[in-house]
């Protein structure tokens, strides 16, 4: 009867056995290990593993490999699908051991893809990179028979803000919790590393609650790219994409400010987004004409708990960012100064304390107008908050 491996059943003596197995196959360049399938040590002894079983190199070019023992699916999208790593092992001249984490305490995920006529290697190496420079742990991709890669990632710890806002009893001042976390997570993951990401959307932002304040990560960099690079494709998710998105025009940092805006606006309540495939803009011009016509009078709806000013404040600040001229669109460092001064006003007492914010939208705006700027999967068909 065969041997079963697994996490739960390795043992010493089998450990040294995988070591020589391992290093067999690493000479025949297999790198992918089905599970329940008849393999056999140099003495001839089967055994099965449990799950299917990857080979990485380790990180920073560091010699020998790491073997992640692939658990179960997480979630799907155009190109591929996200899996849990219920284990790492790692075969040293002191033995084997199993670890569950990395060293700073987080599981890790693994995300397959589909090699495709428009996702190519070369398109999957980008998303490593980007990921890698926004602090998503990213390892190297490994492919397998010319048709499946393989990409070892952080697991982000959270919940998609999507899931979140579904909510509808936040309070307003977590929702300006949310609201600069997000901002934080755009300047630093984005903005910082010079990284255009051109996905930003609820579903694609995790949020970490148990942080102080609120954590929030910006992940899946699959349509992502530097900001030097140049690419008129059309990318991005329906109904958060921008008008120059849309048309295939040239996209540089302002295009997320557009998406950016949108998700503020879904945390102050923005009611009834419908994306473009719920509607009948089924032609490009008609979707752009959208994206450049969004109104916003919708906003804070069933928000009971947001001062008259504040409201004000906000509206203006998205409308800002959602303009249909990617030039006149605010950047992110104003955006992150007017929500760090936003003062929320008990609602009973705001008529009665005015200038809670200290903002002049007139003065600011004008001059925000006049500077320079710089420069797959499968989605819910509708926000309806």
């Amino acid at each position: 009867m065969s041997k079963i491996i697994g996490p739960p059943t390795l043992t010493d003596e089998t450990a040294n056995m995988l070591s020589e197995f391992f290093a067999g196959e690493a000479r025949q360049g297999v790198h992918f290990w089905s599970p329940f399938r008849i393999y056999h040590f140099s003495d001839n002894t089967s055994f099965q593993f449990c799950q299917p079983v990857l080979a990485r190199e380790r990180k920073d070019g560091k010699p020998g490999l790491r073997y992640e023992f692939i658990g179960a699916e997480m979630g799907s999208g155009a190109y591929g699908e996200v899996y849990h790593v219920d284990a790492t092992l790692v075969l040293n001249d002191t033995g084997a051991v199993f670890k569950k984490t990395d060293k700073h305490g987080q599981r890790r995920v693994i995300k397959k893809e589909e090699l495709q006529h428009d996702r190519s290697l070369s398109s999957i190496h980008n998303e490593f990179n980007m990921g890698k420079l926004a602090g998503l742990g990213s390892k190297s991709p490994v492919v397998i028979d010319e048709r499946d890669a393989y990409m070892v990632m952080r697991n982000i710890r959270g919940e998609e803000l999507f899931d979140l806002l579904c909510q509808a009893s936040l309070p307003a001042r977590k929702r300006l919790a949310l609201t600069k976390a997000v901002l934080r997570a755009v300047k630093e993951q984005l903005r910082n590393n010079h990284i255009l990401h051109l996905d930003i959307s609820p579903e694609n932002i995790i949020i970490d609650q148990t942080r102080i304040p609120i954590k929030a990560t910006l992940i899946d960099f699959g349509f992502s790219r530097p900001e030097h690079e140049l690419s008129e494709r059309c990318c991005g998710k329906e109904g958060y994409t921008s008008p120059e998105m849309v048309e295939g025009g040239p996209v540089n940092a302002n295009s997320d400010m557009y998406s950016l805006g949108l998700v503020i606006a879904l945390i102050w309540r923005l009611d009834g987004l419908v994306l473009y495939m719920d509607n009948e803009r089924s032609t490009i011009e008609e979707q752009a004409a959208y994206a450049r016509t969004i109104v916003l009078d919708s906003m804070f709806t069933g928000l009971d708990d947001v001062d008259e000013e504040s409201k004000a404040l906000i509206k203006n600040a998205v409308s800002w960012a959602i303009r249909g001229n990617n030039e006149e669109r605010i950047g992110i460092d104003d955006l992150i100064a007017i929500f760090d001064r936003l003062n929320l006003q008990p609602v009973a007492a705001s008529s009665s304390q005015p200038g809670g914010s200290g903002l002049i939208w007139g003065s600011f705006f004008s001059s925000a107008q006049n500077r320079a700027v710089s420069p797959e999967k499968s989605g819910r068909s509708c926000v309806m908050l």
